[in-house]
């Protein structure tokens, strides 16, 4: 499920962090220093690759499923989301917003 504690952030800009931080590895010649950056680099790594965390499309995605048939309204207003969330009409950070806005009610 998703969860609050999570931005979003585009996987190129992901790539551009690690890129830098590659850099900054070798540039670095203090030991502490460049263990400092490595762990940044792992814990990127480590969330970046692991996959337990459901898309903001998958979670609406699955909500609107398991409201279908006990809340069709709240089912309905999801679909609209996860449409205009495909179509590319809005971001994830408004997805998100509206998903809070919609399941809070």
């Amino acid at each position: 499920m998703y969860n609050d504690e999570y931005i979003v952030l585009r996987k190129d800009d992901v790539e551009k962090i690690k890129n830098k931080l590659n850099i900054l590895k070798l540039l670095v010649e203090d030991p502490y220093e460049k263990e400092k950056v490595e762990e940044v680099l792992h814990i990127i790594n480590t969330d970046h690759t692991k996959g337990e965390n459901e898309s903001i499309e998958e979670v609406i995605y699955n909500k609107m499923k398991e409201t279908k048939s006990t809340n069709p309204e709240l089912s309905a207003d999801l679909y609209m989301i996860y449409r205009k969330l495909q179509q590319k009409k809005i971001d994830p950070a408004e997805a998100i917003q509206l998903y809070k806005i919609y399941i809070s009610d």
